[in-house]
């Protein structure tokens, strides 16, 4: 996935609103055992958020390394959805 510049704030925002709601994102991050528990990978995939500049190039790298292909979609139809509002 790639996003273009204009959309980087929807980008950060989304993910920050991820880690605050849902204890199990990235959904890669799941801990077999207990669904509903944070993991040891939630809280480095977190950590390494935490560290990524809010540079495109950056952000890119993180989402290519933590987010599942379901999670990607989820957020490019929430792009297209926030980029139309912008328009109207």
């Amino acid at each position: 996935m790639k996003f273009k510049k204009q959309d980087k704030e929807i980008v950060v925002g989304w993910i920050e609103r991820q880690f605050k709601k849902n204890p199990t994102f990235p959904v890669s991050c799941i801990d077999g055992d207990n669904k509903n528990s944070v993991s040891k990978e939630h809280l480095k995939s977190y950590k390494a958020w935490t560290k990524t500049t809010h540079k495109r190039s950056e952000i890119q790298e993180w989402i290519d390394k933590w987010l599942e292909t379901s999670e990607i979609e989820t957020l490019e139809a929430e792009i297209k959805r926030r980029s139309k509002d912008k328009k109207e």
